[in-house]
């Protein structure tokens, strides 16, 4: 059940990233390009015109170009990403991310605004127990989830939670213009923060798991025998399988982070 994994890590993932100074090139072309100009010693005339001051009451504000250039370059933020979650002490995360954290997440953020799981762009390379439910009667045609499918990822929801929001709104919003263009090279023409409040707002507004639900198996995965549960959403369904104190633990979270991405 990997599946599960990716929606915790869109909690951490907001962590990405701090800035790097550019990066230095070999062109040659670009080298000679910066090369220093001819320093002429200035010589004032008499027919000097007197410099003039702005007035900043005249400036019109709205027409300036406020778009920021990130110093980071997209390619070099796994070492951020990682220095990050290592100084926060989420082990259990640093030590199976995969590369390209960033753009992972981004591709992930949107399945998840979507109501998807993201599939083909996980962050997490790691094996957990398998989902287990225990047969209703001998035939084995019904079956109930075990208990204690929910605990396995108890102690990395945990760690991530321990971590407070405001750190991950804080990282997330000064280097947005980073997400839009990890955002930008999937094609689209649309904002990434909409798509992460959306991400976010699916997440709060899951209802609660079933009580006692009924599993079959029809093939190597259990589906739900009533189809007005097997036809929600992936992602409702992967928040169920962490159980419901779990998933009240990261609605509770994503809430509040919401709210610090918000009001910053």
């Amino acid at each position: 059940m990997n599946k599960i994994f990716f929606i915790i890590i869109v909690l951490a993932l907001l962590i990405a990233l701090w800035f790097l100074f550019p990066q230095k090139t070999d062109d040659p072309e670009f080298s000679e390009a910066i090369k220093p100009a001819k320093i002429e010693r200035y010589e004032p005339t008499e027919e000097t015109t007197p410099q003039t001051l702005i007035d900043i009451d005249q400036v019109d504000i709205s027409e300036m170009d406020n778009t920021q250039t990130p110093a980071i370059a997209l390619n070099d933020s796994d070492t951020l990403v990682k220095d990050f979650l290592s100084n926060a002490g989420a082990t259990s995360i640093l030590e199976n991310l995969r590369d390209e954290v960033l753009r992972r997440f981004v591709m992930a953020t949107y399945a998840i605004s979507q109501g998807s799981i993201p599939k083909q762009t996980p962050f997490i390379s790691t094996t957990i127990p398998p989902f287990q439910a225990t047969p209703l009667f001998p035939d084995k045609k019904t079956y109930k989830p075990n208990k204690a499918n929910a605990s396995r990822l108890t102690p990395l929801i945990n760690q991530i939670t321990k971590i407070p929001p405001e750190k991950f709104a804080h990282l997330y919003l000064e280097n947005q213009s980073l997400f839009q263009q990890a955002f930008d090279e999937l094609g689209t023409d649309k904002l990434f923060d909409k798509k992460l409040t959306k991400a976010l707002d699916i997440i709060i507004e899951a209802p609660l798991p079933p009580d006692q639900p009924t599993l079959v198996r029809q093939t190597v995965t259990y589906q739900y025998q009533r189809a007005k549960y097997e036809n929600t959403p992936p992602i409702i369904k992967a928040l169920w399988r962490l159980g419901k104190e779990n998933q009240l633990k990261i609605q509770k979270y994503c809430d509040v982070l919401k709210d610090e991405l918000k009001n910053r």
